[in-house]
C-alpha cells in the first residue's frame, strides 16, 4: 500500500521546520492528528523516521532517506496536477525554464513577456537555480530549457548561445585599479574581491581562468 500523500507532505514540513507543531500548523491540522499521521507512516515503513531533540524533531537515517524520495514524489505530483489543470483550462502545454540569477534579472523578463503575448495558450514555469542545478534538472527531464553560464558541463544536452554578460569591477575613487589606463583580469586578481558565492557557476568559471594565469580568487 502506498503512503498517504498528505502524510508525506506533513513529514517533509516537519523535517524542514524541525518541529511537528509548526508542521501541523502549516498543514492546517492539530498536533495530535499530525502525530498520528507520522506514527502511521512509521508503521507503514516499519521504522522510526523522526526523533525528538532539544531543537524539536530530527530525522533518523531512515527519515533522511525518505525525505529525498518524498520531495521528489511531491514535485512530480505537483507537476501532474499543474499539467492536468492546463488541459482542463484548454492550454496547449507547459514550458519549464530553469535560469541562473543573471538571466532571471536582466534578459528573461522581456523575452518571456514577448513569448507569452505570442503564445497565450502555453503556461510558463520559471525557476531560478544555479547553473549546475539547472543542468541536472535538464538531464533528469524535469525542465525543458535551461540558461546557464558558459563553461558549464552540459553532457547529453544541445546548447545555443543566448546572451553575453559584461562583467564590471567597482572600486572607490583613488583605488589602485582605477589608476590603470587599461584593466586586465590578472590585475584584479592582485586585490581582495567581494563577489558572488564561491559555489556560483560564474565564480567557478572565473576561478578556472585565474588558475590559467597562475593566480587565485581571493
Amino acid at each position: 500500500m502506498l503512503p498517504d500523500i498528505d502524510s508525506l507532505g506533513l513529514f517533509v514540513r516537519a523535517a524542514e521546520l524541525h518541529s511537528l507543531s509548526k508542521a501541523a500548523e502549516a498543514s492546517h491540522i492539530g498536533v495530535a492528528a499530525a502525530s498520528r499521521r507520522i506514527a502511521l507512516l512509521e508503521h507503514r515503513f516499519r521504522t522510526t523516521l523522526l526523533e525528538r531533540s532539544p531543537r524539536g524533531v530530527e530525522l533518523t537515517a531512515a527519515g533522511v532517506s525518505l525525505l529525498g524520495h518524498a520531495k521528489t514524489l511531491l514535485v512530480h505530483l505537483n507537476h501532474m496536477n499543474a499539467d492536468m489543470n492546463d488541459h482542463a483550462a484548454g492550454r496547449k502545454g507547459v514550458l519549464r525554464i530553469i535560469a541562473n540569477t543573471s538571466a532571471m534579472t536582466e534578459y528573461l523578463p522581456d523575452d518571456l513577456a514577448t513569448f507569452a503575448r505570442e503564445n497565450p495558450d502555453v503556461r510558463l514555469v520559471v525557476e531560478e537555480r544555479w547553473s549546475a542545478e539547472a543542468v541536472q534538472l535538464l538531464q533528469a527531464g524535469e525542465a525543458d530549457i535551461g540558461i546557464v553560464v558558459e563553461g558549464s558541463r552540459t553532457e547529453g544536452l544541445e546548447t545555443f548561445a543566448y546572451r553575453t554578460d559584461r562583467l564590471a569591477v567597482i572600486a572607490l575613487p583613488g583605488h589602485a585599479l582605477v589608476q590603470l589606463e587599461q584593466m586586465r583580469f590578472e590585475d584584479v586578481l592582485d586585490h581582495d574581491l567581494i563577489a558572488l558565492e564561491s559555489g556560483a557557476s560564474m565564480m567557478r568559471l572565473l576561478a578556472e581562468q585565474a588558475v590559467v594565469l597562475e593566480k587565485s580568487l581571493s
